[in-house]
């Protein structure tokens, strides 16, 4: 951005709008890398697998999230060795945590609910997603995982580590074919 001013400084304006030029660029300076973040968050490459919506910081023109799999698979990522009551034996289960994806969405209400492919929701509190658990599995035994073997995104916990992964309320919890997430207060 040029800013010019062919006046005269006569009243002291020109130092004004040089100072206003200057923190005007000093703002965009700063807020350029905040502005990138939200447009990788806005624009995915890919095809999109998953939408956080409601009440998020971070939200394209549609008021939502979107996530493709080169973005979640930026995330941190991490796996778990487990087996599951709709799979047979263990597996091992990686992707981001659910926290990490609502932390990059800039969630800030209570509630989540979970929403499938075939409408199937659940919803629970926030405050219950923690840094490790659970996770949003893009991969089963390190390899990518399609709607036939519930994927391509799963929500799974680390069900053989401790017995309160083992309840009903967990399982409810444990939605496969995700597709939709929303964050309410």
């Amino acid at each position: 951005m040029v800013l010019s001013h062919s006046a005269q400084p006569s009243s002291g304006r020109a130092p004004s709008l040089t100072l206003r030029a200057a923190v005007g660029a000093a703002i965009l300076a700063w807020a350029a890398p905040v502005m990138a973040t939200a447009a990788e968050l806005e624009a995915p490459r890919g095809t999109v697998l998953l939408t956080v919506e409601g009440a998020i910081g971070r939200a394209n023109a549609a008021g939502a999230a979107a996530f493709d799999r080169e973005m979640l698979e930026s995330l941190p990522q991490v796996a778990y060795t487990t087996s599951t009551i709709w799979t047979e034996g263990e597996q091992v289960f990686s992707g981001p945590t659910l926290r990490s994806i609502l932390d990059a969405a800039g969630a800030g209400g209570s509630q989540v609910s979970a929403l499938a492919l075939n409408d199937y929701k659940v919803s629970f509190p926030l405050a219950e997603v923690t840094e490790t658990a659970p996770i949003v599995a893009t991969r089963i035994d390190g390899e990518e995982f399609g709607v036939r073997e519930n994927g391509p995104l799963w929500i799974v916990y680390p069900y053989d580590s401790s017995v309160e992964y083992q309840t009903e309320v967990v399982f409810g919890r444990s939605v496969w074919q995700l597709v939709r997430i929303e964050v309410s207060d």
